[in-house]
């Protein structure tokens, strides 16, 4: 079987009224040769056996269960079975623009870690936007010092990509006693590792802080409205 170019790694917890869309929105990337590894983490409702039909109705689709609790667990297994050459975090509540894969994928060229432009959505209103003009490229140093000063377009790890190259060599893992700033943790050890990285702000994530599904940003043709 051929290795895909990119592995999408999402914890699912109790997310039974969104992985239907989650897998649709996925599987019609533009990129080619991705999976998609939704990792069941102690749900309480029927997330695991609709995570389990995605599974079988897309080629795309890899399903795991997890028993150890915390989405650093569900995030470490996701690492464990990937086969991509790069890897993506996303949460399962969230929205993707179809492009997001051939984003990072053309960014992360020459460079350790690309990261595309996000939207914040709280109370049902956009309270950030990558600014159109951040092309930039930067060491992982800076990076670092950006996403702990609170550089909104720094400090998230769902729109970023990650060579697992460098997963691997340095064995970076998210911490499963840590229930806060894990996935932090995890982006200030890769980064210690990464020469360069390039951010360019095509807005293809869009991270609902805090509210319903009902208040969630809609894309359209691939694009927020």
């Amino acid at each position: 079987m051929k290795r895909p170019k990119v592995s999408i790694i999402i914890p699912v917890y109790n997310a039974s009224e969104r992985i239907i869309r989650t897998s649709e929105n996925l599987v019609s990337q533009t990129l080619d040769d991705i999976e998609v590894l939704y990792v069941e983490n102690d749900s309480s409702d029927d997330s695991s056996s609709l995570a389990g039909m995605q599974a079988n109705k897309y080629r795309q689709i890899r399903f795991y269960k997890e028993f150890t609790p915390g989405v650093s667990a569900a995030r470490n297994l996701g690492i464990e079975k990937a086969k991509g050459e790069f890897i993506i975090f996303m949460d399962d509540d969230d929205l993707q623009s179809d492009e997001i894969t051939r984003c990072l994928y053309n960014a992360i060229e020459g460079v350790d870690m690309s990261i595309c432009g996000c939207e914040i959505i709280e109370n049902g209103n956009k309270v950030y936007s990558t600014p159109e003009e951040m092309f930039r490229v930067l060491s992982g140093k800076a990076v670092v010092k950006g996403l702990l000063s609170g550089d909104e377009s720094l400090r998230y790890i769902w729109n970023k990509m990650f060579r697992r190259e460098i997963i691997d060599k340095y064995n970076i893992r998210f911490e499963e006693g840590v229930h806060y700033y894990e996935d932090v943790l995890f982006m200030v050890e890769y980064l210690t590792h990464c020469e360069n990285v390039r951010q360019v702000p095509y807005v293809h994530y869009t991270f609902n802080r805090g509210q319903s599904e009902a208040a969630k940003l809609q894309f359209k043709d691939g694009k927020p409205t």
